[in-house]
């Protein structure tokens, strides 16, 4: 029993199942991963209640309350009150906000794509892949995309961690589930910034050179691993395409990701504080789970970067997580506890 009603199992990929058998996309919801079904056979995108409990997501009363009737022996009724609006979901290449009807999954899904997604994007399926695809007229980004299952999380964000302990272990107790372990160390060359990618990089002219971009197709898919992040900026409308030649010919000058820490310099920045007053020392904001997992997963990045290195100091401030437009978090640090006691520095504005 969940709140009072009886634990809904429509949804399921139990071991009696050959594997397989359906449509289903591993994405984030919000910046939560989440584990999807494809089901045109649902007359609307359900979430789970303890996804959009556990996270903390506004739930909205729905206009109408109903009931909800599935499975194919005609199993309980279950009362729907309650819904999310315009949460981002991130599935490989596709990002768009969707409604979705807040109601009891089994442990095998987060996210039903029903009626409501078919109608809005036309996917057309592919059933012996496995795979979707939504066609340009409908796609968000106005191209095809090609959604692929998938038993993995992608790779979204900065980082190497993409999903946190607590996923892998319930990823791991699941019998279809194989667990294998790799070690990838980086290799720079020639300044390159895809450590992953130097090698389809060492025939195209110089060693460190980059692929001219007149060697991608103009409709090369952008999730494709042969694209960087500066090259789908440089095939973005942004750039002028006068500057393109330019960034291309001192492509090592824009990495993907900094070096680490600046090297010291001679002159030491102060911070000086008001008279009377000693280091703010905030406790932290109260987090949900998934914003703490996002907190561990960006620290020990940066950590591994050498963005950041462990401090000692009686200063601390609380951070908190702002939701990007594309469902991404977004880490903030509250200084306004040091910002208050701040001596401000007072000189002449230059004028031109």
């Amino acid at each position: 029993m969940r709140n009072g009603y009886p634990f809904r199992r429509y949804y399921s990929t139990k071991t009696s199942r050959a594997p397989g058998k359906l449509i289903r996309f591993h994405g984030w919801l919000a910046g939560v991963p989440v584990r999807c079904l494809y089901d045109p056979g649902a007359d609307s995108n359900f979430l789970a209640h303890s996804v959009a409990e556990s996270n903390r997501f506004t739930l909205w009363d729905l206009d109408e309350p109903t009931a909800c009737k599935g499975g194919l022996n005609g199993g309980p009724q279950l009362p729907i009150s309650q819904e999310v609006k315009g949460l981002p979901l991130c599935i490989q290449g596709f990002s768009a906000p969707l409604d979705l009807t807040v109601v009891d999954l089994d442990d095998d899904y987060d996210v039903v794509l029903g009626m409501p997604f078919c109608e809005e994007y036309i996917p057309i399926p592919h059933y012996r892949e496995k795979a979707l695809t939504i066609p340009a007229c409908e796609s968000p980004t106005e191209r095809d995309l090609l959604l692929l299952d998938s038993e993995e999380y992608p790779a979204e964000g900065e980082g190497e961690d993409f999903f946190s302990q607590r996923e892998l272990r319930r990823l791991m107790k699941r019998p279809s589930s194989r667990v294998h372990l790799f070690r990838l160390e980086a290799v720079r060359k020639g300044g390159v910034s895809d450590t992953l990618g130097v090698h389809s990089l060492q025939s195209a002219g110089k060693p460190g050179d980059p692929p001219p971009l007149s060697s991608f197709p103009p409709d090369h898919p952008i999730n494709s691993s042969t694209y960087t992040e500066f090259r789908k900026h440089l095939q973005s409308k942004e750039v002028p395409p006068s500057v393109r030649p330019v960034l291309e010919k001192h492509f090592d000058r824009f990495p993907d990701e900094l070096p680490g820490l600046l090297p010291h310099r001679k002159i030491e920045c102060e911070i000086k504080l008001e008279a009377g007053h000693s280091p703010p020392a905030r406790a932290p904001y109260r987090l949900s789970y998934g914003q703490l997992d996002e907190l561990r997963r960006q620290l020990d990045s940066y950590l591994e970067k050498g963005h950041i290195h462990p401090s000692t100091s009686p200063y601390a401030a609380p951070v908190l997580f702002v939701q990007k437009a594309d469902g991404m978090q977004w880490m903030c640090i509250d200084f306004t506890g040091l910002n208050k006691i701040t001596t401000r520095d007072k000189f002449p504005i230059p004028h031109p």
